[in-house]
């Protein structure tokens, strides 16, 4: 029995020491963070899981909460790490500069058939995939063609006219393809 008690002691103490080094990552790399609790993860993700706030306003808490911060470590569910990026240069660098060494992004679960047009969101791609689309919708985002889309875009936004988002991306990836 009292084999029993020490194993179980040790087996947990071990569990205890993993969880807590996998919930002091970000720490122990010098990054601000949001607190991790086991198996939960950070203050704002449990706010998300009690039906405080959206999984929208998840990021808008860790800014409220981190306002001096460039750069801050979270921990999903199980402590699954994620790092929001506040500071422009370093958005800058990681998605235009950097962006082949970051393609893969958090993983969705969702049904496809549910969900058809927010599965083929670039930001939701992952792999592959995302990286033969990155290579079919970059031309479309040069400053040139960026620029001459602006007058269309404020004349929408002067007017407040709303229009198919979808059907927009079609006709301009449709124009600038064929050009």
């Amino acid at each position: 029995m009292e084999l029993l008690t020490t194993l179980a002691i040790l087996f947990i103490s071990v569990i205890v020491i993993i969880v807590r080094k996998k919930f002091s990552y970000f720490r122990s790399h010098g990054i601000a963070e949001d607190l991790g609790y086991f198996p939960f993860g950070s203050k704002a993700i449990w706010k998300m899981l009690c039906a405080k706030i959206t999984f929208t306003e998840t990021t808008d808490q860790i800014y409220k909460d981190f306002p001096n911060e460039k750069i801050i470590g979270t921990y999903g569910p199980m402590g699954k790490r994620t790092i929001v990026i506040k500071d422009m240069e370093i958005v800058k660098n990681v998605l235009i500069k950097d962006f082949d060494h970051f393609v893969d992004r958090r993983h969705l679960i969702a049904s496809r058939k549910a969900n058809k047009y927010f599965m083929d969101m670039l930001s939701v791609m992952n792999g592959e995939k995302w990286k033969e689309m990155r290579a079919i919708i970059s031309p479309v985002f040069t400053s040139g063609k960026l620029k001459s889309m602006m007058p269309i875009i404020h004349k929408v936004m002067k007017n407040k006219i709303m229009f198919d988002y979808y059907y927009f991306a079609q006709v301009c990836f449709c124009s600038i393809y064929w050009n």
